[in-house]
């Protein structure tokens, strides 16, 4: 997996649940690349001894000498690693400034992003002054939105999903597909812009709707949708509710939201993606790199390692590692 990562610029890890096991692939990466190349930052809080949530022991961020750190500047009273500060932004958190900090002392050390994707793009092009090769960002759980502005992403699947495997590896299954959703295509990225629901006619005209979602009324927005319609861009999150009622309708227009993580879809809609999803096709597209499996639970449980290794790489069509086991992140 270092191979696949060492020449990309922006690299974001994401988790199926909290507590997957973000850290721990961070950590390995941290590892294996020159950490004098190497910036992090993070879209939530990581790197704690304590999860916040749960209350259980979590690893922690280790970081080298050379490398950078671009973090909440509170969290620097718990970094044991030393540092000096090269910068305070103008990003602010509940925790203070966005500070970068290169590291002079190996330790461990508390990495606090900011929480808007506008923050992070600005974060990121401000790492990208400094002479650093790459940029890994931990995305802290609910939070994928570091995917959209990543060259490429790492999906980490934890087995604290369920004491169930045969359920871990379906939704896996699920997020992988999600997060695979193609591109609508070069003429129609003008959509980015957009911020209320738009319909694209058949004869290349566009319509504008009133609404700003698709949340509130589904069916008073599908009853404008006749034969003429081509496509309709949703510039929020496509919930449950109005994809349930579009299938009901059997509408063979096509969806276009923003990105993957703007889909949330229920169990049931999951289970009937086939019928869906590939009327979906999204602004910004994800590349996901590949899977990286945590088969222990904080909780107290694990799978098989070679089990669950194996049930994934047959139930997903990219990559899958075990970076704990695997020599240099070779595939399984």
């Amino acid at each position: 997996m270092i191979d696949q990562v060492k020449d990309l610029k922006v690299v974001a890890i994401i988790g199926n649940v909290k507590n997957a096991g973000k850290t721990t692939v961070l950590n390995f990466l941290l590892t294996n690349l020159s950490q004098s190349e190497t910036a992090i930052t993070s879209i939530g809080l990581d790197g704690e001894a304590i999860d916040q949530v749960t209350f259980l022991p979590k690893p922690r961020i280790f970081v080298t000498a050379g490398s950078l750190v671009a973090t909440a500047e509170e969290c620097l009273k718990t970094t044991e690693a030393g540092y000096e500060i090269l910068l305070r932004t103008s990003i602010v958190t509940a925790l203070g400034p966005i500070v970068i900090i290169r590291i002079i002392a190996p330790g461990n050390c508390l990495v606090a992003g900011p929480s808007t994707i506008e923050e992070m793009s600005e974060l990121i092009r401000v790492l990208k002054k400094y002479p650093t090769k790459r940029v890994l960002i931990d995305g802290a759980f609910s939070r994928q939105t570091p995917a959209i502005l990543a060259d490429a992403t790492i999906l980490v699947i934890g087995a604290d999903y369920s004491r169930d495997i045969e359920k871990v590896v379906e939704d896996a299954s699920f997020k992988v597909r999600q997060l695979s959703l193609p591109y609508a295509g070069d003429d129609l990225r003008f959509l980015a812009g957009e911020n209320t629901l738009v319909a694209i006619m058949k004869d290349g005209s566009i319509q504008r709707f009133p609404e700003r979602s698709t949340l509130v009324d589904p069916q008073r927005i599908l009853e404008r949708i006749d034969g003429h319609t081509r496509a309709l861009y949703c510039p929020k999150t496509l919930g449950s509710r109005f994809l349930h009622a579009y299938l009901k309708q059997n509408l063979s227009i096509t969806l276009i939201i923003p990105s993957p993580i703007h889909m949330h879809c229920d169990e049931a809609l999951n289970r009937r993606m086939d019928q869906w999803e590939k009327s979906i096709k999204v602004i910004h597209p994800i590349r996901l790199l590949a899977v990286c499996i945590n088969p222990t639970s904080p909780k107290g449980y694990e799978f098989p390692k070679k089990l669950f290794s194996e049930r994934l790489t047959k139930a997903l069509p990219i990559p899958v590692f075990n970076v704990c086991d695997d020599e240099g992140g070779k595939d399984e």
